[in-house]
């Protein structure tokens, strides 16, 4: 936090910056999530096509303090900010497989995000992380809510999360796929 010079709760988004993203919508919360948390920033990390628009919105709410736009990062410095948060979010209304989600997981961030494509393969609802509906305003708010209130709960997620991201590392699916080659 000190490097990256943060302090408060830290949100933190990744992704593309397409309507899918579902980032607009994070930033619409974003003066409700305040009411109860006034420490909350909201770091979104990406670029794309919804920036302009993104910063638009922005400055109409007046969030210019409270939300950064912190556009395309190497790795190593969004595992950075990752390990600075207090919570993931991932709005998306598209996803596969999302490397996102591994990766916070691995690093001991909990995860919110929606209940579409890949993402319920790798979260499982209150055990390794939070789902919710894409786009949906009242449940994002809720789940951030809970989170930020409930530290066992969030200690659990963060426990859980990591052995379940062990599954999906590197060397465990190169074993796998050779076992199963080998087999042929």
């Amino acid at each position: 936090r000190k490097k990256l010079d943060l302090n408060g709760f830290i949100l933190v988004s990744a992704g593309r910056m397409v309507s899918w993203k579902g980032f607009d919508v994070l930033i619409e919360i974003m003066p409700e999530i305040l009411k109860e948390i006034p420490e909350v920033k909201l770091i979104i990390i990406g670029d794309g096509p919804e920036k302009e628009n993104l910063k638009f919105k922005i400055k109409n709410l007046k969030l210019e303090n409270k939300i950064l736009l912190a556009g395309q990062l190497s790795r190593g410095n969004v595992l950075s900010y990752l390990r600075a948060g207090d919570l993931f979010v991932l709005n998306t209304g598209y996803e596969g497989f999302s490397h996102q989600v591994l990766e916070a997981m691995s690093v001991g961030i909990p995860v919110i995000t929606t209940n579409i494509g890949g993402n319920p393969e790798i979260v499982e609802n209150e055990k390794t992380g939070i789902l919710v509906k894409y786009n949906e305003k009242a449940e994002l708010e809720s789940a951030i809510l809970k989170l930020y209130k409930n530290t066992n709960l969030k200690n659990e997620i963060v426990q859980n999360a990591k052995a379940k991201a062990v599954e999906f590392s590197k060397e465990r699916m190169l074993k796998g796929t050779i076992k199963v080659l080998s087999s042929l």
